[in-house]
């Protein structure tokens, strides 16, 4: 089952239970006295829906105490404890354990007077009577009563356990997936946006957490709202919460997506990435290990929510753009035999050229190292002309480079023919190139290099033509520095 599930199933269970503590407030404020603090007992009281319900109605965020599950068996102890001589009630003094829990964890010091004896007598509820604190203490009693027991009823039934909702019971940490805003999890001076680059992308996802919120105890009252509670924190621990901005997944039925929240001890595993407005939060050590790691086509990649840092990059995707640029080879070239005697002017050369930088492709896979990124320029160049009798030869591995920072990079090159009808003259041979680069990741900026063709073979003539002129080589920048 899941929370959306439980919810809508325990919320016509709850409401009830909801309206009777309201009716209990209501009565004792109209009895002269305030509410100070909500607390939660009960072992179903780690619901989420429970402690959101109590806060939008009486308008305090609830406090879960440590151990709510034995709180009622803690207090009928107590209470059914031999006390006097038996003949008459006797003042029955609160635990001390409890009261260092109240002062603890209570968001707001309520001032009370020293606690007076607690008589056994049933409580009358509304319309009561003016009360004593006395009086006070027992309508405090029968609310907790009746939530606790509604709570335990609602857990027995759906056989909901506390680790489900956000601890492991007997005391173990606080941690929970959630949807909140970006205004909630991250409030103003306390939370902290990720540095550069603070988000994952892969080929089938993005993943981008908004901020990281790590609150010490002192702070921990600022998630309230959030969380629809303020978890118990030492002096060494701290709340930690993230939230996401954006969250995309497109695998495919041969590319998965997988993604784990860690916090500390805390694993969160999901298929795909958490989505816009996901939260996650846990009660966690000051140095444990706060990340996010996302796995797409069995490479993984992990973010460091504290740092920003990504540890085993697709470094493609955080250097520059995976784009396509394009551009237009252009010359005017004169060409003459050796001895002269023949000669051509104003040969025009205009060829397009499209360079696409990339690391995957769904037909074959990665196409390289996580460090690296792959340079495919692609482009048509005329080896034979019907309408002139010639040929005029192109050996793109030798013709075609790519400077990488200081290094000049050879391409691996596939070619293919293809005839085109050129008229009366009959059919043009053209080469399709496919020139393939690999290039260092980190590098966003490159020159491509393209010599163009210096000789021609007239078989009319049975002569070779060579350029007059240098240089033949062209030089074109391209730039995948991201926008």
């Amino acid at each position: 089952m899941t929370r959306t599930e439980l919810d809508a199933i325990s919320r016509p269970l709850l409401e009830p239970v909801i309206d009777e503590v309201v009716r209990v407030r209501d009565a004792a404020e109209a009895a002269g006295h305030r509410l100070g603090a909500v607390f939660l007992v009960g072992g179903a009281s780690r619901m989420p829906l429970a402690a959101n319900l109590i806060h939008h109605a009486l308008d305090v965020a609830p406090v879960v105490i440590e151990q709510p599950e034995l709180a009622v068996a803690e207090g009928a102890a107590v209470a059914s404890a031999p006390v006097g001589d038996g003949t008459s009630p006797a003042a029955v003094a609160e635990p001390e354990s409890s009261a260092a829990t109240a002062a603890e964890y209570a968001p707001v010091p309520v001032e009370t007077p020293p606690a007076a004896a607690v008589e056994p007598a049933t409580v009358p509820l509304p319309p009561p009577p003016p009360r004593s604190v006395r009086g006070r203490k027992r309508i405090a009693a029968v609310a907790a009563a009746l939530l606790a027991l509604a709570l335990v009823g609602v857990s027995a039934l759906f056989n909901w356990e506390p680790w489900q909702a956000g601890g492991t019971g007997g005391g173990a940490p606080y941690a929970e997936a959630l949807t909140g805003t970006a205004d909630a999890a991250c409030p103003e001076g306390l939370a902290a946006p990720l540095d550069a680059p603070g988000a994952l992308y892969g080929p089938h996802f993005t993943s981008a957490p908004t901020c990281l919120t790590i609150l010490a105890p002192e702070d921990a009252s600022a998630a309230a709202d959030l969380l629809g509670e303020v978890p118990a924190l030492t002096g060494s621990q701290r709340l930690a919460i993230v939230h996401f901005t954006t969250g995309d997944a497109n695998p495919t039925d041969q590319y998965t997506v997988h993604s784990a929240v860690t916090f500390g001890d805390q694993t969160w595993e999901l298929d795909g990435v958490p989505a816009a407005d996901a939260v996650y939060a846990a009660v966690v050590d000051a140095d444990a290990p706060l990340q996010v790691a996302v796995t797409d086509a069995e490479r993984t990649q992990t973010l460091d929510l504290a740092t920003g840092q990504v540890a085993d990059p697709v470094a493609a995707y955080y250097h520059g753009e995976l784009a396509q640029r394009e551009f237009v080879v252009e010359a005017t070239l004169s060409f003459a035999t050796v001895d002269d005697s023949w000669f051509m002017d104003g040969v025009v050369y205009r060829d397009h050229v499209a360079v696409s930088r990339s690391v995957f492709r769904e037909d074959l896979g990665w196409l390289c190292e996580p460090d690296e990124a792959v340079l495919t320029a692609v482009f048509e160049i005329r080896t034979y002309s019907a309408e002139y009798d010639q040929d005029w030869p192109f050996d793109a591995a030798q013709a075609v480079r790519v400077q990488a920072g200081d290094q000049t990079v050879l391409p691996q090159v596939t070619a293919e023919e293809v005839t085109r009808a050129a008229g009366d003259h009959g059919d043009d041979t053209w080469v399709a190139v496919g020139a393939v680069f690999t290039v260092p990741a980190d590098l966003a900026e490159f020159a491509f290099e393209f010599d163009l063709q210096d000789s021609a073979y007239d078989r009319g003539l049975e002569k070779w033509f060579h350029a007059s002129e240098s240089p033949v080589a062209q030089s074109y920048g391209l730039d995948f520095t991201a926008a």
